[in-house]
């Protein structure tokens, strides 16, 4: 059962979505070619049925929208933890706290 605090969250990031998709005169189908991703999952998320959408697809959304992905989720929702490696091999890992989970995002050198 979902807990009323992380469907508002989901709510808000599907509404910061809809806002700058029509900001940027965009219709749902126009960002969904763009960002390659289905209707049915763009139309979800912006109306908050899709409670904790995938980093990647949030990644390709920004892009998409010509936005960073901290612009478009909101210092609220995201905050970086500033836990930044660098591996031997050059690879940087990056954790952000999305909707009450933890993400690692990487980046090669």
């Amino acid at each position: 059962m979902k807990d009323g605090g992380s469907v508002q969250e989901s709510v808000s990031l599907g509404l910061r979505i809809q806002r700058a998709r029509r900001s940027a005169g965009l219709t749902q189908q126009q960002l969904c070619q763009q960002a390659k991703l289905a209707y049915s999952t763009l139309a979800k998320i912006e109306r908050g049925a899709i409670a904790s959408p995938s980093i990647f697809t949030i990644q390709s959304i920004a892009q998409s929208l010509g936005l960073s992905l901290d612009a478009l989720i909101g210092n609220d929702a995201a905050s970086p933890l500033q836990h930044k490696k660098i591996s031997h091999s050059g690879v940087r890992f990056i954790y952000f706290d999305i909707n009450g989970c933890l993400v690692r995002f990487f980046h090669r050198a």
